[in-house]
């Protein structure tokens, strides 16, 4: 499946122009998507790695990500540790207030246009 939030997941770590395996937001109408996960257990994070894919043409870094967790039916900030400054094509660890969560879900928020993600990994 072209595009699909499995291909964010799925361990391979590509910035291929010709051979796509990644999430994007492209088509989409909003200036924010994002990719949720679940679990399926509680486990405690401290860090979230985004590897995003941009090519300056279709795909751009998004202007600012935001962390979330899911408690009690809502999605609440995960405390950022520092300041983010994502690079394109490459691993960016995101130190995060260790947190003991089931669900997060980045949001990216963009005005260029659509946004791309190889991989997301959580520790």
């Amino acid at each position: 499946i072209t595009d699909s939030v499995y291909q964010a997941i799925d361990g391979r770590i590509w910035y291929f122009t010709e051979i796509t395996n990644r999430w994007t937001s492209l088509g989409s109408l909003v200036p924010a998507d994002w990719i949720a996960l679940d679990f399926g257990q509680s486990q405690t994070i401290s860090a979230i790695k985004v590897y995003p894919f941009a090519d300056n043409k279709t795909y751009y870094l998004p202007d600012s990500i935001r962390i979330e967790y899911l408690k009690e039916n809502q999605w609440r900030p995960l405390k950022i540790k520092g300041r983010i400054k994502l690079i394109a094509n490459t691993g960016n660890t995101i130190p995060v207030e260790k947190n003991t969560v089931q669900q997060i879900r980045v949001l990216f928020f963009h005005k260029k246009g659509a946004v791309a993600v190889s991989e997301l990994e959580c520790y």
